[in-house]
C-alpha cells in the first residue's frame, strides 16, 4: 500500500515560478514563466482542498492527496508536449495527472483530464534499464498508454504518450508524491511553446539542486557542460561522509551506482562519459538524508 501522510518541510524553488503561496491546490498552483526546467526540494502538503480530484481515468476514487503540487502554464505556439518528472529522492514514486483548463489558469473547477499516471516503483531500486516502471515518470514520444494504473504489470512503464497541445490553450499538472513531501526536478520537451510572462525568471543551462548543508559539504557544478568524454566535479567536505552516486539517464532510468566515500578535505570526482548516447542526463549525490542533483547534456 502507498503511504499517505507524512509531514511538510522547507520548500525550495528554483528556476522560473512566480512566488505564491504554498498550498497544493489548482486555484494557487504556481504559474511558469517558461519551458525552462523547473526543480522543487519539497512539497506543500495537501493544500487547503485535499479532495479536489474527485476521480480519474487511473483511479475510480477520489484521489488521496497528501504531498502535492499544481504548476500550470499557457500554450503561445502549438506542438507535443512531453516532459520528465526525475524524484529528488531516488526512493520516491511520483504519480502525475494532466488537465487542459478550457477557461482559463484559474478555470480549475472545468479541468479536462488528459493523462493519469499511478504506476511506478521507486527510482534506483534496480540498475536494470529494462526493467519495468523502475525510473522517472512523464510523457515521451513512443509510448501509446493515456493512463497508467496502480501498480506495475506486465510491459507497463512509467511514461505516458505525448500529447498534442494547441495556442491559446491553458494546462495544469498535478504531481504527488506518495512515499514522502521530497521534490523532484520536472524537465518539459516536445516542440510546443509556452507563452512568455512578463515577470523575470532565472535559466540557467545546467539547473541544479543542492540540499546539502553548505557548511559541510560543498559541491561544484558539472564540468565540461555540454560533455564530450570526462565529466568532472569537486567535492569540499570537513566530515566523513558516505553515500551512492548515480548516473540516470532522460527517462529515469539508473544507468550506473557507485559507492562514494569522503574524509574531510577536496576530493575531485571523474565520470568518463564517452560511451553515453548524446542526450540529457543526470547526476545524483546522495549522502544519508541529503542530495546533489545535477542536469549534464552529453555531446
Amino acid at each position: 500500500m502507498k503511504s499517505l501522510f507524512r509531514s511538510i518541510p522547507f520548500l525550495l524553488v528554483w528556476g522560473c515560478l512566480h512566488g505564491q503561496s504554498l498550498q497544493g491546490d489548482c486555484a494557487n498552483g504556481y504559474v511558469l514563466c517558461n519551458k525552462d526546467v523547473v526543480v522543487l526540494e519539497s512539497l506543500p502538503g495537501a493544500g487547503i482542498n485535499p479532495a479536489e480530484i474527485p476521480d480519474t481515468k487511473c483511479l475510480d476514487a477520489p484521489f488521496p492527496e497528501t504531498n502535492s503540487v499544481w504548476l500550470k502554464w499557457t500554450i503561445a505556439e502549438a506542438g507535443s508536449l512531453d516532459f520528465t518528472i526525475l524524484p529528488l529522492d531516488e526512493r520516491d514514486d511520483i504519480d502525475f495527472v494532466l488537465y487542459r483548463l478550457p477557461k482559463s489558469l484559474q478555470g480549475c473547477e472545468a479541468k479536462e483530464e488528459l493523462r493519469c499516471m499511478l504506476a511506478g516503483p521507486e527510482l534506483g531500486e534496480s540498475s536494470d534499464a529494462d526493467s519495468p516502471c523502475t525510473g522517472a515518470t512523464g510523457l515521451r514520444p513512443g509510448t501509446l498508454e493515456i493512463t497508467g494504473e496502480i501498480g506495475c504489470r506486465g510491459d507497463s512503464s512509467n511514461f505516458l504518450a505525448t500529447s498534442q497541445v494547441h495556442a491559446g490553450e491553458h494546462y495544469a499538472l498535478f504531481v504527488h508524491n506518495f512515499r514522502s513531501s521530497g521534490g523532484f526536478m520536472l524537465e518539459f520537451a516536445g516542440t510546443c511553446v509556452f507563452q512568455e510572462l512578463a515577470l523575470p525568471c532565472g535559466t540557467s543551462p545546467s539547473p541544479i539542486l543542492n540540499n546539502f548543508d553548505g557548511n559541510f559539504i560543498r559541491v561544484s557544478n558539472v564540468q565540461p557542460n555540454p560533455v564530450v568524454e570526462m565529466l568532472n566535479l569537486t567535492v569540499e567536505t570537513n566530515i566523513d561522509a558516505r553515500g551512492y552516486l548515480y548516473l540516470v539517464d532522460n527517462g529515469g532510468r539508473v544507468i550506473e551506482i557507485l559507492p562514494v566515500s569522503f574524509l574531510p578535505g577536496t576530493h575531485q570526482i571523474s565520470l568518463n562519459t564517452a560511451e553515453l548516447s548524446p542526450g540529457v542526463y543526470f547526476i545524483k549525490i546522495r549522502l544519508g538524508n541529503h542530495a546533489y542533483l545535477a542536469r549534464f547534456a552529453k555531446a
